[in-house]
């Protein structure tokens, strides 16, 4: 009986520090003071930055602190998109704790794509809402998006612009707010970020370098191209050069009474004059590269007036750059 009684206890004991251990890990927190005051100073909304339709809500909150909670504002705070009606959640985010952890002054947005974006240009209220389990009564306010806080513009590029203008006032009023802390700085393209402006945009606005790449030193662009169909229309217009002129009249005739090649007539003074170079060359420095130089020249020269053929270019072109590989490798020692 005894020993049964001493196992009962000992499987009490163990049972009721399971339960108080659950209770405490359930409890709130309730550690956090409410703020002096909830604001939003400042509500742009943007559309069609990364495609046609999409939309972008950001605004300049406010959450000032006495002493700030050891928890950052991410923690503690959760930013909703409502609807009109003030409680149906259109999207959900949370401030980036860069200054002060957060508090005070910061940036929050909401971002949505052209297949989620909500009706465009209604009341909607951006609601700052303290979170259960750190506050005793979480703090819980709306502000209303006004007509006015809509861009009136359409256009990606009017908006793209618009939205990097909203983004330098509001980096002066942070600037003003965090003191000595800095978000920009000046190049020779204009106003950008500096190390700190980057790292708490890129985190506060969702996909912000793809929308206002101007904004960022490094910056990532969508190249605009089109696939260039190759032609030989340049080739016709070299060859054709001096068909009708008197030079090109005495070749064609040269070449109709030896019934040769038009290019072949025509390169016939080039090959002489070439010849010629490489004779110069050795004589006077007792090497031939001078001479194969001007050869690649006059060969060049020659295409351009339409005297030498293009297949004769692509030879004498393949032939120089065996050429420099030999001459190269002759140079490296071994």
């Amino acid at each position: 009986m005894l020993k049964l009684l001493k196992r009962n206890r000992r499987l009490l004991v163990a049972f009721t520090i399971n339960v108080l251990v659950i209770l405490c890990l359930a409890a709130p927190v309730l550690a956090a003071e409410p703020p002096v005051s909830i604001s939003i100073d400042d509500i742009y909304v943007n559309r069609n930055l990364l495609e046609t339709g999409d939309q972008l809500y950001y605004a300049v909150y406010n959450i000032p602190y006495t002493l700030p909670p050891d928890e950052d504002v991410d923690d503690l705070f959760i930013f909703q998109l409502t609807d009109t009606d003030g409680t149906t959640e259109l999207g959900a985010n949370e401030a980036y704790p860069y200054n002060e952890q957060g508090y005070g002054k910061g940036v929050i947005s909401f971002y949505f794509s052209a297949t989620d974006a909500p009706a465009w240009g209604l009341n909607y209220f951006i609601r700052i809402q303290g979170k259960p389990g750190f506050f005793a009564t979480p703090p819980d306010q709306s502000f209303i998006i006004n007509v006015t806080d809509y861009t009136p513009t359409t256009t990606q590029e009017d908006n793209r612009d618009e939205l990097r203008n909203n983004i330098i006032t509001i980096c002066r009023q942070l600037e003003s707010a965090w003191s000595p802390t800095t978000l920009l700085t000046e190049i020779e393209t204009g106003t950008v970020f500096n190390t700190y402006g980057e790292e708490y945009f890129r985190n506060s606005i969702y996909a912000l370098q793809g929308m206002c790449p101007e904004l960022f030193e490094t910056q990532i662009v969508n190249v605009d191209y089109e696939e260039r169909a190759w032609n030989t229309t340049q080739q016709t217009t070299y060859e054709t050069r001096t068909q009708g002129t008197t030079i090109g009249n005495s070749i064609q005739g040269f070449s109709d009474i030896f019934d040769m090649d038009f290019n072949v007539v025509a390169s016939l003074p080039l090959l002489a004059a070439a010849i010629l170079c490489i004779y110069a060359a050795v004589k006077m420095n007792g090497k031939p590269e001078a001479g194969f130089l001007c050869t690649a020249a006059l060969v060049i020269m020659g295409g351009f007036m339409g005297w030498t053929a293009f297949a004769l270019i692509a030879v004498s072109s393949a032939l120089c750059f065996l050429y420099i590989a030999i001459f190269l490798v002759g140079r490296i020692p071994s």
